[in-house]
């Protein structure tokens, strides 16, 4: 009789363990998602109030798929998003398909995205031959047909100083000038609806 109180115990001290393991986990996560909101919350105001720059306005770079892009080559598009991502980011790979989905929904004149593959250089300066290949191939796997642009120093230096982490997303009129930044991976929907309303302030 005494064994049997005893192994009953004992399960009863296991379960509680477990229960207690479990609540302990969930509660971690809940403050780390918390803290990771919180953050990008926080960084995309901070981005958006001190968005003063040209980084956008001028730049001819050169693209992942072997040709050139300019600034001036999108002026009559009403809303450009600069997805910046990295080759060893697996949330902003994740995303891919929702951003080639969000780049095929709108006429060229209304929108187009442009990537950004942050980590193919070495501070803007040089490229880093590895990175360039991984991200061409994380591209090709992906589906991805939007332009990718090789930032130059200038670009590389106010994304770095601004952005919390990759990815970064910055939605530009067609002047350059910032009007939106979202932060952290999304899904489709999300960014259509901040597409479509940021299309319906600029043709206000």
């Amino acid at each position: 009789m005494e064994k049997e109180k005893t192994v009953k115990k004992k399960k009863t001290l296991h379960v509680s363990t477990v229960r207690a393991l479990f609540l302990a986990f969930v509660l971690s996560i809940s403050a780390i998602v918390f803290t990771y909101c919180t953050c990008f919350g926080k960084n995309e105001a901070k981005i958006e109030a001190e968005a003063e720059t040209d980084v956008f306005e001028h730049y001819e770079l050169n693209t992942l798929e072997g040709g050139s892009l300019a600034a001036k080559d999108l002026s009559a598009v009403s809303i450009i998003a600069y997805n910046v991502w990295g080759t060893d980011c697996p949330p902003c790979i994740a995303e891919f398909p929702d951003l080639e989905e969000l780049s095929k929904s709108y006429a060229e004149s209304e929108f187009r995205l442009i990537g950004i593959p942050l980590d193919v250089t070495d501070k803007g300066e040089k490229i880093i031959d590895e990175r360039l290949s991984e991200a061409k191939r994380i591209i090709k796997d992906s589906g991805v047909t939007f332009s990718n642009i090789i930032p130059d120093k200038k670009m590389d230096t106010f994304i770095h100083s601004m952005i919390a982490g990759t990815p970064t997303t910055f939605f530009t009129d067609s002047e350059g000038k910032i009007l939106k930044v979202v932060t952290g991976s999304r899904k489709m929907e999300y960014y259509k609806e901040v597409t479509d309303e940021l299309l319906k302030e600029v043709k206000q």
